[in-house]
């Protein structure tokens, strides 16, 4: 999957519902996903509707982001010690994809 597919996938609230990764070489991201979540609201009328863009990218949540409704491309999401902040895109050749589930 190319960077520019794993991003029209997760913009599109009918395509990539989630994705994990881990970055190669960097034990701190080895348990990454960025999932679209849909939220039910309002009685009576029970709508689904597209909410939230969230970024699990450590174990103990502390590096957790979210975004409202299509991905933030210019976030800086890995912190890489002495080598500073990167994107996801900045990182991609890196990223080792496990899983992608898909709505259905």
């Amino acid at each position: 999957m190319t960077y520019d597919e794993f991003l029209e996938g997760i913009n599109n609230p009918d395509k990539i519902k989630q994705i994990d990764f881990y970055i190669e070489g960097y034990n701190h991201y080895r348990n990454c996903s960025i999932g679209r979540y849909k939220e039910k609201i309002g009685y009576p009328v029970n709508k689904i509707v597209d909410f939230r863009i969230t970024c699990i990218l450590t174990k103990d949540h502390s590096e957790d982001v979210s975004f409202p409704f299509k991905f933030k491309e210019d976030y800086k999401l890995f912190r890489f010690s002495s080598k500073g902040r990167f994107t996801l895109k900045e990182v991609w050749d890196k990223v080792v994809v496990t899983k992608i589930e898909y709505f259905e």
